[in-house]
């Protein structure tokens, strides 16, 4: 995870989460506020529209990681090759960003 945030020039980040995420610690929001909020169900219609190509490194993120890692299954099938899952999800950034301090 820390080379995903460190290094996030080129990811694309992607929430999948169905309800909107309120947290105040500002390590957390710089990295929410980098999120597409997309649909988990029309996620390949989205890379379409937005012309994402199947070698562009993806990030997913979603409230525990369950639907992300879901999607990110569906993705390489459909031959996307550069997709990650925040492991855990927001919960995991949360967590991460407070061991960080």
């Amino acid at each position: 995870m820390e080379n995903i945030l460190n290094n996030s020039t080129g990811f694309l980040f992607f929430d999948l989460s169905e309800k909107e995420f309120v947290n105040d610690q500002d390590d957390l929001k710089a990295v929410l506020e980098g999120c597409r909020r997309a649909s988990a169900r029309d996620i390949e219609k989205t890379f379409r529209e937005m012309a994402v190509s199947t070698d562009q490194p993806i990030v997913l993120l979603c409230e525990d990681g369950k639907l992300s890692r879901k999607v990110a299954r569906r993705l390489i099938k459909s031959k996307y090759t550069n997709v990650y899952v925040i492991a855990g999800g927001k919960p995991a950034l949360i967590e991460y960003f407070q061991s960080s301090r």
